[in-house]
Order: C-alpha cells, then sequence, then structure tokens
C-alpha cells in the first residue's frame, strides 16, 4: 500500500505565496479569500530526488509530478499544475473563498508526445470547510491507482510483460468508460517474493462491462505463493470518493462463469451486479475464498454462485439467486 499524507492549514494570511520555486498560483479567486496551504508528503519518495524525468521513472517507475484540483458548491473549478518537487515534501499556497471545497490529488507522468496524463496516484477529500481566522487539518491516504477506459488498457495491467509499474503492488483501478470483455483478464504478474497485494475495481459513475468472448469477464489464476485480494465495489475503508463511485455491473456470455477463482480471495461489495450470463454461471470459486459484502448475482444460467469443496465462502449481505455450495 502506497500512501500520500496531505495536511491543509487554513489561516488568515491575506497574501499568496509558493514554495519549492513554483511558477504561478490560483489566481481564479481574486480579491479578499482565506489563506489554503496544501502540504503533499509521499512516503514512497527518498528525503532527495533527482530533478530529471527520465531518471525518476527509472528508479520508481513513474514521475512525481501533481495535479491539484479544487471544486467548490457551485461546480466552479481551479486546477494547478503539473507541479514538480524534487524532495518528499511539496507546499502550495494559495487563496480560496470560504465554504466547501473538494481537493483532489492526481500523480503521475506526461507523454512528452501526446501530452496525456497517466495517473499512478489518486487521492481525495469531499467537501472540506475553509474558514476564516482558523486553522485546520485534512488528511488523504490513497493508493497507487490508475484509470482505464478500454479493456486493452485494463487487460495490461496484469499482463506479465507490459505490467504497469505503479499497480505492482496492489492499488485502485479506476473504470471511466462500459467495457466490452472481448478476452479473459487474468490477474496475473511474475511473482518472485510471496505477496497478498490488494486491487480495488471501482466504477466512475455507473459503469457495465460486457463478455463477448464466451470466457470469463475475470479470472484469479495466481497460485499458493502469490495470493492477491480482488475487489469489486467500495471498501469502508477509502474515504473521499463518495459521489463519484457508481454501480458495476458484469453481464454477457461467458462459460464456465462471468468471474472464475482458482487462488487469492474475491471479495464483492454493494453497488455490484453480476447478472445475464447467457452460457454460464455468476461466480465459480474452484478454490480460494469468495467474501460477498453487497450486492447482487442472479439472473445467471445453471447457477449464479458455485462454490467447490476446497474453496471458502463468507456471505456478510448482498443477495445470490441459485446458490450451490458443496461445503
Amino acid at each position: 500500500m502506497k500512501t500520500i499524507k496531505i495536511t491543509a492549514i487554513i489561516a488568515a494570511l491575506g497574501m499568496i505565496f509558493l514554495v519549492l520555486s513554483l511558477a504561478g498560483c490560483f489566481s481564479d479567486y481574486e480579491g479578499g479569500g482565506t489563506g489554503f496551504r496544501i502540504t503533499i508528503i509521499d512516503p514512497d519518495l527518498p528525503a532527495q530526488m533527482g530533478t530529471s524525468s527520465s531518471a525518476r521513472q527509472a528508479a520508481f517507475g513513474y514521475a512525481g509530478d501533481y495535479i491539484v484540483t479544487l471544486t467548490n458548491a457551485f461546480g466552479e473549478t481551479i486546477t494547478q499544475g503539473p507541479v514538480f518537487s524534487g524532495t518528499q515534501i511539496v507546499d502550495i499556497t494559495f487563496r480560496l473563498a470560504p465554504g466547501p471545497w473538494t481537493i483532489e490529488i492526481r500523480r503521475g507522468w506526461i507523454d512528452s508526445l501526446t501530452g496525456e496524463f497517466s495517473m499512478t496516484k489518486y487521492g481525495r477529500v469531499k467537501d472540506f470547510q475553509v474558514r476564516t481566522n482558523m486553522v485546520n487539518e485534512v488528511e488523504i491516504v490513497t493508493q497507487s491507482a490508475t484509470d482505464v477506459s478500454d479493456w486493452a488498457t485494463f487487460n495490461a495491467i496484469f499482463n506479465q510483460d507490459d505490467h504497469l509499474s505503479s499497480l505492482k503492488y496492489g492499488g485502485i483501478i479506476f473504470i471511466t468508460n462500459d467495457l466490452i470483455a472481448d478476452s479473459t483478464l487474468s490477474f496475473k504478474y511474475e511473482c518472485f517474493t510471496s505477496r497478498a497485494d490488494t486491487y480495488t475495481i471501482l466504477p466512475m459513475g455507473n459503469r457495465k462491462i460486457t463478455s463477448i468472448s464466451g470466457t470469463p469477464v475475470f479470472q484469479l489464476p495466481f497460485d499458493d505463493f502469490c495470493t492477491p485480494t480482488v475487489i469489486l465495489g467500495m471498501e469502508d475503508d477509502i474515504v473521499g470518493l463518495d459521489g463519484l463511485i457508481g454501480t458495476l455491473t458484469i453481464t454477457g456470455g461467458a462459460a464456465p462463469a462471468l468471474i472464475e477463482v482458482e487462488h487469492g480471495t474475491l471479495k464483492m461489495n454493494s453497488g455490484v451486479v453480476i447478472t445475464g450470463n447467457s452460457t454460464g454461471g455468476g461466480v465459480k470459486i474452484n478454490s480460494g475464498a469468495f467474501e460477498m459484502n453487497g450486492g447482487t448475482i442472479s439472473g445467471n444460467t445453471g447457477f449464479d454462485v458455485y462454490i467447490e469443496e476446497d474453496a471458502d465462502f463468507t456471505q456478510n449481505g448482498g443477495t445470490i439467486g441459485i446458490l450451490d455450495d458443496k461445503n
């Protein structure tokens, strides 16, 4: 797990200053405002590091550039960045009108040819109250993160030959479009040490994944040496994302099931629906474990959840149409 700690200290400063020789400022809000300083602390970076983008990417797998986005209650947005720091701590100071502001931090790298920004970390605080004559602190704890808008990009994350280094040890995957699954996504990589990484799949808005391959959408083929956890939907300990995350529907034709687990752990939370498999079941657990905390699995062919004798199954919530548990 990688974390970014963001401490925002608010006081009536009456001026704007930037540290670390940052050029530019948040000038969208003119007039008397409240001084606001965001301190970004990334424990995954050393206290000092080189300023070369290529050197940073070679050493850490991603560049140290931040984009900070602030949104007020009226939907007005202020964006600063990309901001680069050669140290572990970045301070950015500006003025804001009093009231609720949502703070988003994106870290990543910018393609020098296309200009596209590839996110490797994400953090968010919603409705932070900017007040005058007060000192406030807020923290954002984030994981490594990326967003995917097509199936090929999603699949590449777990391709042993094309693995995104920012998610080697788990993280959040935001789905930003409806996806057409023309192949099985296998959560796999070359595992040299015993690990139990966690991957959380979250839909930005209401999203659907439709299988057209006739094979499972997701498959956990890890052996006993590498047993990660794949989480579908929001966990309670992920804060700041309320209002962004919608429902995730997994559907289509797939045999033997839309999701198949050989090893590792599958967790399913509220807002996830697995349904409409015309050629197979919903979730098939051959080994490993399945923990269902919410959501719905129903309307599939033959079974909705199938649990083999060697598998573990725990249902804390949610709805299952047809359960075939061999234990």
